[in-house]
């Protein structure tokens, strides 16, 4: 033995396979890797009485087992909430209800936000997992998500070229002192109707 920083290193093959220094890992003998080999009895053979001599000796004896892999344990549960992100972001363009101001515009903004969360869970679900397909489509709905609420929000807050408001105009601007009388009105929309 030699010293290095005040560790004691093994310097000959007798002191480096010491028992209490010493393990045996029995590294991919499962029966769905090691039948495999060309050699497999001899194979099997010499383990069996390596690990017999290295109990004998007090050598502790490891084994190595992989488990399987289920796709539906897996990768079902990403894939759900990839799908669902995705879903809910096709549904949102067949948005049956007005959503122009005030309360159906809140609802179809928390419907947005909704797509955003389902979005941000399945990305955040798929880098987990390490699914790069699945990251993809969920950075896709978050895109979309992000899409959506611009087009809500940017117009009412003067960026775009038309301009909306976040209340419904009809009801605030109930003085009747400012509306035009009827018979102002009618001769302007008999000029636009012919």
């Amino acid at each position: 033995m030699f010293e290095i920083g005040g560790k004691q290193i093994p310097a000959t093959l007798a002191e480096l396979v010491e028992p209490k220094r010493a393990a045996l890992l029995l590294w991919d003998m499962e029966n769905a890797i090691a039948p495999n080999a060309f050699n497999y009895q001899n194979i099997l053979a010499n383990l069996k009485m390596l690990s017999a001599l290295a109990r004998e000796s007090g050598v502790p004896v490891f084994y190595s087992v992989q488990t399987g892999f289920d796709l539906l344990k897996e990768e079902a549960g990403v894939w759900v909430r990839v799908m669902l992100g995705l879903l809910l972001g096709g549904a949102l363009t067949q948005w049956p209800y007005p959503h122009a101001c005030e309360k159906p515009l809140i609802l179809y903004m928390v419907a947005v936000t909704t797509v955003l969360v389902a979005g941000l869970w399945g990305a955040r679900a798929s880098w987990r997992s390490r699914m790069g397909f699945a990251h993809m489509i969920a950075l896709g709905t978050i895109l979309w998500g992000i899409t959506l609420t611009a087009q809500e929000v940017l117009p009412r807050v003067g960026y775009a070229k038309t301009r909306m408001s976040w209340r419904c105009v009809e009801k605030h601007a109930g003085a009747d002192s400012i509306r035009p009388e009827a018979s102002t009105v009618a001769p302007f929309v008999l000029t636009q109707v012919r």
